[in-house]
């Protein structure tokens, strides 16, 4: 979802679901689930209703409220390019040096 910076609308809200030991799913306010579907190419990342499709992610935290997902079923992140505005993917091998790239994703607490 591409959105302006500061958008707190529900479709830019993300639940974790912690599934134990670093492992975690995320879930949209609405209940649904983030899948990957085929090789994780941009696009590829859509959603489910079915928790049992849900992908499943190593959940990689980093200081100043960063993190990374990494997929356990194809061992790439997700990210969204910062300078193609291509949709989210999970192909990515890891961050850039300067964690720029646009797998190195940005968490904050809603109440």
């Amino acid at each position: 979802h591409d959105t302006h910076p500061g958008d707190k609308s529900d479709q830019t809200k993300f639940i974790i679901d912690d599934r134990g030991c670093g492992i975690v799913s995320l879930k949209c306010v609405d209940g649904r689930y983030v899948k990957v579907f085929g090789d994780g190419l941009p696009g590829d990342v859509r959603f489910t209703n079915d928790i049992m499709e849900a992908e499943v992610f190593l959940w990689q935290d980093y200081l100043n409220q960063e993190f990374m997902l990494l997929s356990l079923r194809n061992h790439r992140y997700v990210g969204k390019s910062p300078t193609t505005g291509s949709p989210y993917s999970m192909d990515y091998t890891g961050p850039d040096p300067a964690r720029r790239n646009g797998s190195v994703l940005c968490w904050e607490e809603i109440k």
